[in-house]
């Protein structure tokens, strides 16, 4: 057993074209800028990538870097992860996405603090990772293969995992997504594709023999012991334990923000069937557990033939449910699972799938008779094609931005920069609009997850947007579960205050003074205990402020100032859903007041 007191900071370069790697470390003061997970692998990007407005997402100029959070592997609870930078074909922006992997735990385990890889391999490849060595072996054998398959074909050991690519990855689709041995998937912005484009199929790192211990054990022991007790305790974490994320569909019904046939609508009295109460009465549920984690959030779901699937969370219930027509949780968690398995992100099929719908019912395009709001008997077939781009795929696999540029109805495609939107529909959750835009994946924690602030208080929720966005980019580079960071921080708090429901509405209400009883003391504490260096709260914000930063430095060729970019036509001229409430997002003084929040921000925290 190899002991480290804290993280070694070192990580591999390979160079895929002549199958050859170094081992590299990251200096100590851009450690502690820059510790792990998603601001190690902006850093890493950054510092690889050359001549930044001429790469093309899909060339071998993109470099694709991997980096774990920095406590992952520290034992340390909720906190294995893996992050990814790259430049997205969706976007052609850069992208940095963040999920929960037994890879991450892996790859800190052998070693490793990161992976970069350069230019691509002349073959289609494997490449596994150890301790002391990388090898390379070639794999047109599993060429065409879905995720299953090719876990299966590479037949791991039980000291292995694997990140592979499906058939969708392989053939460019700019959705596509890397999914792992553990059935989780790894990035929104057709980070498959280009792992694909480096004929790359699959990342195989056998774990070793690294232990990682706190180089403050005080302090870690204690913010690890705070945190579990405050997650026990957590009215959130328990919704979340019952049928994971979709205790929201009720409340997303009753708010309207749930999208509703290509988000025509804000909400349909159907969506009970996609929500927890309707899902715990008619199936049985089985815990998934993630490695460090106790409260099985991730949920299996059992059908009566005695066969299994995985749960899918809310955002991918509403994508391939009542976006489409759908109100069967167990179709919408197959075509989840189908998904995942062909190597595409579930939540654009849906957007996707939403869009074609309401183009062939209004007769803008005519070689999708197939689809029709509803009807289910053709979405599994259309997605295997989409992912094969054949047939209807090879039309679908564009991506909402392409086909809306090519047959039409612009208005209602809903993308931002060309990445399909999560299935929020923003009339009814103004904050998380510019969340989007601004390419924070996490919806607005006061507005969605805890309602506590009012909808049209507009800066309200414009300075709260803006501590979420820093805290959030640190929780991820930290490596935490968001989930376990909305419990801490944002349901319990400085002192335990907000846990009082009459507290939290008027703290909620007061930004100024709330983000002070928001104070992320426990992640304060963990950083201490990982890297020794003390950390205050302007600090750990500091931190997400300036990865937000470099991103937003590296993508400023095509977005200028802090301001976000554009959002939907639908959502800013179009009042008539069936909601109750007939608004349109007032996008023009959400920017202002995020923007100004923000550059306020930026001159407070240096």
């Amino acid at each position: 057993m190899t002991t480290s007191h804290g993280n070694g900071r070192k990580y591999l370069v390979i160079d895929l074209a002549v199958e050859k790697w170094e081992v590299r470390q990251i200096p100590y003061d851009q450690y502690l800028e820059y510790p792990g997970g998603e601001a190690l692998a902006l850093y890493l990007w950054s510092l690889y990538a050359e001549n930044l407005a001429s790469i093309v997402p899909l060339s071998e100029a993109n470099p694709l870097c991997f980096a774990a959070g920095a406590l992952t592997g520290a034992k340390v609870v909720c906190s294995t992860s893996l992050s990814v930078a790259t430049k997205s074909p969706a976007t052609g922006l850069v992208a940095v996405e963040s999920s929960r992997s037994f890879i991450g735990l892996s790859l800190k385990r052998t070693g490793w603090d990161a992976i970069v890889l350069l230019n691509s391999a002349r073959r289609p490849t494997v490449i596994k990772i150890g301790t002391l060595n990388v090898e390379f072996t070639t794999s047109e054998r599993l060429n065409g293969l879905t995720c299953t398959q090719t876990i299966e074909s590479l037949q791991p050991t039980s000291e292995e995992r694997i990140m592979c690519i499906g058939p969708a990855g392989e053939n460019l689709v700019p959705f596509a997504t890397i999914c792992s041995d553990d059935g989780l998937s790894l990035g929104r912005s057709g980070i498959g594709a280009v792992m694909g484009a480096k004929r790359i199929k699959a990342i195989v790192v056998s774990l070793g023999d690294y232990e990682i211990l706190p180089v403050d054990f005080e302090a870690m022991n204690d913010a690890d012991s705070t945190l579990r007790a405050c997650l026990a305790k957590s009215p959130y974490i328990r919704s979340l334990q019952e049928a994971g994320s979709l205790d929201l569909v009720e409340r997303a019904m009753k708010r309207g923000y749930a999208a509703v046939n290509n988000f025509a609508n804000r909400t349909d009295p159907r969506l009970l069937h996609l929500g927890t109460q309707e899902c715990v009465r008619k199936y049985s549920l089985e815990g998934i557990g993630c490695d460090e984690c106790p409260f099985d959030c991730r949920k299996r779901l059992v059908l009566g033939d005695g066969k299994s699937l995985t749960l899918a969370g809310f955002e991918q219930a509403i994508a391939l449910g009542s976006n489409i027509g759908n109100y069967d949780i167990s179709l919408a968690s197959a075509w989840n699972t189908l998904s995942l398995n062909v190597g595409l992100d579930p939540v654009s099929v849906g957007n996707v799938l939403g869009w074609a719908i309401e183009a062939q019912e209004r007769k803008i395009i005519d070689w999708a008779p197939m689809l029709a709001w509803g009807k289910t008997d053709s979405i599994a077939t259309v997605i295997e094609q989409t992912a094969i781009r054949k047939g209807i795929g090879a039309q679908l696999s564009l991506g909402v931005r392409q086909l809306s540029s090519q047959f039409g109805l612009k208005e209602a495609s809903c993308h931002i920069d060309g990445l399909e939107m999560a299935p929020y529909d923003v009339r009814g959750a103004w904050g998380t609009a510019v969340l989007m835009a601004i390419a924070e994946p996490f919806p607005l924690i006061p507005e969605v997850l805890l309602p506590n602030v009012r909808k049209n208080a507009i800066r309200t929720k414009a300075k709260w947007i803006v501590f979420q966005r820093e805290l959030m980019v640190a929780v991820r580079t930290l490596g935490l579960c968001p989930h376990a960071a909305v419990a801490a921080v944002f349901e319990y708090g400085r002192h335990g205050y907000l846990k009082y429901r009459p507290v939290a509405r008027t703290l909620y209400s007061l930004p100024s003074l709330g983000v002070r009883y928001a104070e992320p003391r426990i992640l304060e504490r963990m950083y201490l205990g990982i890297t020794g260096k003390a950390c205050p709260t302007e600090g750990l914000l500091k931190i997400g402020r300036n990865a937000s930063a470099l991103l937003q430095s590296m993508n400023s060729v095509m977005r200028t100032s802090l301001s976000p970019t554009s959002i939907p036509l639908r959502f800013l001229v179009d009042p008539k859903t069936n909601h109750k409430e007939r608004v349109t997002l007032p996008w023009k003084e959400l920017r202002t007041a995020y923007t100004r929040c923000a550059i306020s921000s930026k001159r407070k925290i240096r």
